[in-house]
Parts: structure tokens; sequence; C-alpha cells
């Protein structure tokens, strides 16, 4: 629903997040962290929060916006990545957002917990050979990594991109091609 409606209803409450004890939005069982400057030295004064006018200016204070997903192909920002709400794009390019965003994925790899890696839309990286390459050194030559790149037909992956392959969608076509009768590709469409 819009946001008025959202807080109209009274669905829309300042809480603490029940996971890092930070401040956040709760909507049903669903938090959104509040911005620490938005909250920090007004902990009280937030957690009170009732009245419809303050809650919406705390949410205008905060670096994303709450939307109904039916908005949301025609009002994304630039941070979110294609239509898709659930993923956003991250500055891995950044040493201060890399380190934050693979903090876990890195222990789990040092200690044996993962020994391998796919790396998701390497496309829409910034500098995709450089993000590989530092990953390659957090982790060392042993970690088995793909990445998702279709590559056409005739393509190759970079030489220079330290991983092991790609998560296979080039050999998923190859086989498409071998399996499927070009001949009785109107009946595969009329089935599906």
């Amino acid at each position: 629903a819009p946001l008025d409606v959202v807080l109209d209803l009274g669905e829309l409450a300042s809480t603490p997040d029940p996971a890092p004890g930070k401040r956040a939005f709760a909507e049903y069982d669903n938090y959104y962290p509040l911005a620490p400057a938005t909250w920090q030295g007004r902990e009280a004064e937030i957690l009170a929060l009732t009245d419809k006018a303050a809650i919406a200016d705390l949410h205008e204070r905060q670096p994303w916006k709450l939307m109904s997903w039916r908005d949301a192909a025609r009002s994304l920002s630039y941070r979110r990545f294609f239509e898709v709400t659930g993923l956003v794009g991250m500055r891995v390019e950044d040493k201060t957002v890399f380190d934050d965003t693979h903090r876990l994925i890195l222990e789990l790899v040092r200690t044996g917990a993962v020994d391998g890696l796919r790396i998701d839309h390497i496309d829409g990286l910034a500098d995709p050979k450089a993000y590989l390459a530092r990953l390659r050194q957090e982790v060392g030559p042993a970690c088995y990594i793909t990445v998702e790149k279709i590559l056409a037909k005739g393509e190759q992956l970079p030489d220079d991109w330290p991983v092991s392959g790609t998560t296979g969608y080039e050999f998923i076509a190859s086989l498409a091609e071998v399996l499927v009768d070009e001949e009785q590709i109107d009946n595969l469409h009329k089935a599906y």
C-alpha cells in the first residue's frame, strides 16, 4: 500500500530491530533500519513516535524510501538492480564497502565452511576484473570461484579474470540446441 495508507492504518512503527538491536521502522515482521544520524541521542523520543506526520518526517530523512511494489518499476532509483526490489547496487570497488559486505563471506571461506563462491551479475560491477582480483587475493587460490556471465556465441570469459569459470549458461544453451528439435519449436511453445 502507499505510505500514506500505511501511516493511516498505523502499520508503521519505530522500534528496536530485534536482530542488531538498532532503531528501525517495523511493518508487520519486516524491519527497515533507520540511519543512525536520524535517531541517535533521541532514542526514547523516536521509540515513542505515534504521530503520522512525525513518522512520515522520520521516513523522509532516511536514505531509502518505502514504497508499494506496484510503484517500484517507475520509481526505483539508480541504487536498484534492474527492477528487482530485493537487490541493490553496492559500490564494492570502495574498500570499506567491500570489507563490510564481504566480512562474513571471507570468514566462511577462511574457516573452511565454504570452499566455493558464485558471483552473480558480475557485469553490473564498475570494474569486474579488479573486484575479482581483490576477491581472489582475499580467499586464496584454492577457493572455487564462478561468475554468472551469459556469454554470447563465440565469446570467451576474459583470460585475466582469476576465476574457475562461469555458472554454465553457455553450456545450457548448447545443450538446448542438441536436445530441442527446431522443427517442433511451435509445439513446444504451445505446450509451454
